[in-house]
């Protein structure tokens, strides 16, 4: 299934206007075999997004009801195949899998490593040299407790040395009170000295972004000494 970027079909949540244009994309691989053996790690989070349409029972409205049972039945039998292609990823084929992915299945593959429980087969190193090469990668992992984890001193380090990390740690202070929905998970090695250390060098560095300021001088308590 071979295709460009732009048009593979992508979910982006139950509320999202795009829906009916993807899932006019979907149509057209709904009505075409499927092979049972691909080798496209793309192919495989296609599946995935196409199959997250039908959980949250999003169709198009010009389909039948004949069409919309017709194409159940089709999706049913993604999950095989996914989980056949996500089961067989370890340290052997990890990286090569990773680098081909399209920028907007990044959530979903963290997501199957997550449920596929694959993680128990893909060593810190591995994700150390993914984190080293794309940096913007750390915030899918935090997003499951699960890898924050297995992978907490690999991320921990990572969070320490990084000069956005401080973004991450305030985006989390202040999640409780604002619309963000993806609830994000810090490693447990992370100290409160850690956290401090990281928000005051962001403060004094030429990246900080004005807009964090406030957060941050709520986040830093002042620190006593007796």
């Amino acid at each position: 299934m071979n295709k460009p970027d732009r048009d593979r079909v992508v979910f982006h949540s139950v509320h999202d206007m795009s829906s009916g244009h993807y899932l006019s994309k979907a149509e057209r691989l709904l009505n075409s075999e499927i092979a049972n053996d691909l080798d496209d790690i793309n192919d495989i989070l296609e599946l995935y997004n196409i199959s997250l349409f039908f959980e949250n029972g999003i169709y198009l409205k010009s389909w039948s009801y004949t069409d919309i049972v017709a194409y159940k039945e089709k999706v049913n039998t993604f999950k095989i195949l996914i989980g056949k292609f996500i089961t067989n990823i370890d340290d052997s084929n990890f990286l090569s899998s990773f680098e081909n992915i399209v920028y907007g299945y990044y959530d979903s593959f963290w997501l199957l490593i997550n449920n596929y429980q694959q993680y128990k087969k893909i060593s810190p190193s591995k994700i150390e040299e993914v984190l080293k090469k794309t940096p913007h990668q750390v915030g899918h992992l935090l997003s499951h407790k699960n890898l924050v984890d297995k992978y907490k001193l690999v991320l921990c380090e990572f969070l320490k040395s990084d000069q956005q990390s401080a973004e991450i740690l305030l985006s989390i202070y202040e999640v409780e009170n604002s619309f963000n929905k993806t609830k994000l998970y810090l490693p447990s090695c992370l100290t409160i000295q850690d956290k401090e250390s990281i928000i005051a060098s962001y403060i004094d560095s030429e990246h900080c972004n004005s807009n964090y300021l406030p957060i941050s001088k709520r986040a830093i308590k002042p620190t006593y000494q007796y």
